[in-house]
């Protein structure tokens, strides 16, 4: 408990953070202030597009974040402190995977919540029906949504660990998703026969937020099996950092 506690303190005190967690907040509510402010007066809105903002955007965005988080240590050598503080470097690693994921989590839930209510104000009672609160479609997605970003911060936590600096590790979690994954389905058939099986496809597709990469695709297992695909991955990563890191020099 006292290495989570004092994780928590970094994430906490760090005004990158802040900032980062306030400008993913700020890009949510834009797209969906955009999105809400363009809809058609006849066309309902689901909660996934309205969601699309903080899934899209924000989530990249604080996966920076939670990779600064171990990336930053290791450019100011603070993670030699870190070591010698708390020998088991497993616990610690996972107390920042822990506290990182819950922080993406929690922000995520809060742009989500706050763009779902700013789409429906702003569309109006015909299209954003499926929007009102007391639906259970609306917090489906929250959650949903939350529990990507979770996972998504623990992926973010073990490609720091893996790579060690920030800027690789922001090249990986920024273009992966948003540039590998696209132009593997629009290059070649190949590519697009491999979509279903990539990561960030999947794990968009559990929450429900339409994206370009998982658009047409024709997966071989439901949206249950999506997320658990996703899972396996961010576990499978996390154990070759938690593997490298009890190797590692530092």
């Amino acid at each position: 408990m006292g290495v989570i506690a004092a994780e928590r303190i970094k994430v906490s005190t760090s005004r990158s953070a802040v900032w980062c967690s306030l400008l993913a907040l700020a890009l949510g509510l834009g797209l969906a202030g955009l999105q809400g402010g363009s809809a058609s007066v006849y066309a309902p809105i689901t909660p996934g597009d309205a969601a699309g903002g903080a899934t899209v955007v924000g989530v990249p965005l604080l996966m920076v974040l939670a990779a600064m988080t171990v990336t930053n240590e290791n450019r100011t050598a603070m993670v030699r402190t870190t070591f010698q503080a708390s020998p088991n470097r497993l616990s610690v690693i996972g107390a920042k995977a822990l506290v990182a994921g819950v922080w993406v989590a929690v922000v995520t839930a809060v742009t989500t919540l706050t763009s779902i209510v700013l789409v429906r104000a702003m569309a109006g009672p015909v299209a954003g029906a499926n929007l009102t609160l007391d639906s259970a479609g609306v917090w489906n997605t929250i959650g949903s949504v939350s529990v990507y970003a979770f996972l998504c911060a623990v992926l973010a936590v073990a490609v720091g660990v893996l790579l060690k600096h920030t800027a690789g590790a922001v090249a990986v979690l920024l273009l992966w998703p948003t540039v590998l994954e696209l132009m593997l389905g629009w290059l070649t058939d190949a590519g697009k026969a491999l979509q279903p099986f990539l990561p960030f496809a999947n794990g968009i597709r559990f929450t429900g937020v339409p994206w370009y990469t998982s658009d047409g695709v024709r997966f071989v297992w439901g949206t249950t099996g999506s997320l658990i695909y996703f899972a396996t991955v961010v576990v499978i990563t996390l154990a070759a950092a938690l593997a490298v890191v009890q190797r590692r020099d530092v």
